[in-house]
């Protein structure tokens, strides 16, 4: 019997197929491979930070910073003697060096100044860092040179007073700190989740202002920590310093406050349904 030395176009055809179907299915693995890294860098990040805010109360008879109502006192500021920022200075709106620490891997290469100086982008997205803010916006509200993609949840602080200082965590000794998120995943610097306030969901993904100047929309706006970064979730750092993903419409059942209703409106136990939500998030698990 004569042995056949070449190709049929079918074996050809069969084989590039092989290739495609071998090829397609390892960048699938791959793309997935770098998602769950960076998740994983970010967790890193988190738990790193865990250990910041942990020296600063142990150095300050166990209280938080005094809180953001000015730039000194935002929390990448107050634990700048716990980390080493980097030289965030302004370069034609990017940074020259920056701290890993103060950017979810995942939210590392875009930030608010490559669209508009340092404002809030015209494009919203879970993907984009805030900052880097310029020297013109160097005022009370924002650093010159900073920028980061986690934000602290604002009611964890001290130096309030008068009404509403009931709502604030002070402290890290407070039972069910795994319910009460410290710093995370966010679109800012920080947000106060109030169920009192503006508690709907965001429109799509990444959405989390309608405005273009300071403060960025409503602070108590929750929609600045629900970002889809990691895979139907964002990640967390909580007040007993674990740090886990977050599934994004689980947002609404952590204790952001003290006074916060976690059987709100938009959880299981509230009467959420799953088309009240918008579209894009309604195939997320509820919770």
């Amino acid at each position: 019997m004569e042995r056949r030395t070449t190709f049929t176009k079918r074996d050809v055809l069969v084989f590039l197929g092989c290739v495609i179907f071998l090829l397609a299915n390892l960048g699938a693995v791959g793309a997935g491979g770098r998602r769950l890294a960076k998740e994983m860098l970010c967790l890193s990040n988190l738990k790193e930070w865990g250990t910041c805010f942990s020296l600063y109360t142990g150095d300050n008879n166990g209280y938080f910073g005094p809180g953001a109502n000015s730039k000194n006192d935002k929390w990448f500021n107050y634990l700048r003697p716990y980390y080493s920022p980097g030289e965030t200075l302004w370069n034609t709106g990017r940074p020259v060096k920056m701290n890993r620490l103060l950017l979810c891997p995942a939210a590392s290469s875009k930030f608010w100044s490559d669209e508009a100086s340092g404002r809030v982008p015209v494009t919203q997205s879970a993907f984009i860092a805030w900052g880097v803010f310029p020297p013109t916006m160097a005022n009370t509200w924002q650093v010159h040179g900073a920028c980061g993609s986690y934000g602290a949840n604002a009611w964890a602080q001290t130096g309030q007073v008068g009404a509403g200082k009931e709502k604030f965590w002070q402290t890290m000794n407070v039972p069910n700190g795994n319910t009460i998120p410290l710093l995370a995943d966010c679109a800012t610097f920080g947000g106060k989740p109030d169920t009192n306030g503006n508690i709907n969901p965001p429109e799509w993904d990444g959405h989390w202002c309608d405005g273009s100047l300071p403060p960025y929309g409503s602070a108590y706006s929750i929609a600045r920590f629900v970002l889809n970064r990691h895979t139907e979730g964002s990640n967390c750092l909580f007040l007993d310093l674990s740090a886990r993903k977050v599934g994004l419409k689980e947002n609404w059942t952590l204790k952001w406050e003290q006074t916060f209703d976690t059987s709100n409106r938009w959880t299981k136990a509230g009467g959420v349904e799953p088309n009240d939500w918008p579209e894009w998030m309604r195939d997320f698990k509820e919770y």
